[in-house]
């Protein structure tokens, strides 16, 4: 048996960890994570009740676990309690109890905490460059989202002036994209844009295979894809402001 303080439980070894070996500053954030596991989805989902309203709630129904020889499995759902705050190790030990409390009164399974830098959530919300949008479906797949799942892909391409967007955008049509926006407004590049918005999945090789046909339909005139976001069009026109002139139907 290992000699090593077992972190997630340990929570005086998990500051000393934080503060001598990654020089975590006590003023700073931390996304604070209370793991609760359950073959019973409904429990997990009872159990949540009683933090909403101090705590943000991630509940996974389906959890893929990886052995020490890479085999893949599905666990157990789990319930996790969020805390982004700069917290003390005596206040990180007191949600810790009241967590572990909740679990054992309904029957659940506490398997402590963990402990990460906490999200800018406006980078989140801005665009990718096309080489970090695999890491961003691997985080959301670390978040619980399942491989295939259902997930928009919001594509732009940039393009020197308006009559190469034109041309880009009826290559498009004609390889099969058949929802996308035009802008002929210019960016702080000069560049105008198509913005195309495809009915995508939690698949790395599907999107890094629709990148490469979309770059394809649009070097020959010019154009570059130079970003992806994971957005519907409604949550892309919300999060950034702006409809552009629409895809004939």
């Amino acid at each position: 048996m290992s000699d090593e303080p077992n972190l997630a439980f340990d929570v005086d070894a998990l500051f000393e960890h934080l503060t001598e070996n990654l020089g975590h500053n006590l003023e700073d954030e931390k996304e604070w994570t209370y793991i609760v596991r359950s073959s019973d989805y409904q429990a997990l989902e009872d159990a949540a009740s009683e933090f909403e309203e101090e705590f943000a709630i991630h509940l996974h129904e389906h959890v893929e676990e990886e052995d020490e020889e890479g085999n893949v499995s599905k666990g157990d759902p789990i319930m996790c309690v969020i805390r982004v705050d700069a917290l003390s190790a005596e206040q990180v030990k007191e949600i810790a109890q009241r967590v572990d409390a909740v679990a054992a009164a309904r029957g659940l399974d506490y398997e402590g905490v963990h402990c990460y830098d906490s999200v800018d959530e406006q980078a989140l919300l801005e665009w990718l460059a096309p080489e970090d949008a695999a890491w961003r479906l691997r985080a959301l797949t670390d978040s619980g989202l399942e491989p295939d799942a259902e997930l928009p892909w919001t594509i732009l391409v940039v393009a020197p002036d308006v009559p190469e967007t034109d041309k880009i955008a009826a290559d498009l049509a004609a390889a099969g994209f058949d929802d996308f926006d035009q802008f002929d407004e210019r960016d702080e590049e000069g560049d105008c844009g198509v913005c195309l918005f495809v009915p995508g999945t939690n698949n790395e090789a599907a999107l890094q295979a629709t990148m490469q046909k979309v770059a394809q339909v649009a070097e020959p005139h010019g154009g570059q894809l130079v970003a992806v976001q994971f957005y519907s069009r409604e949550e892309f026109i919300e999060v950034f402001g702006v409809e552009g002139d629409g895809e004939e139907e």
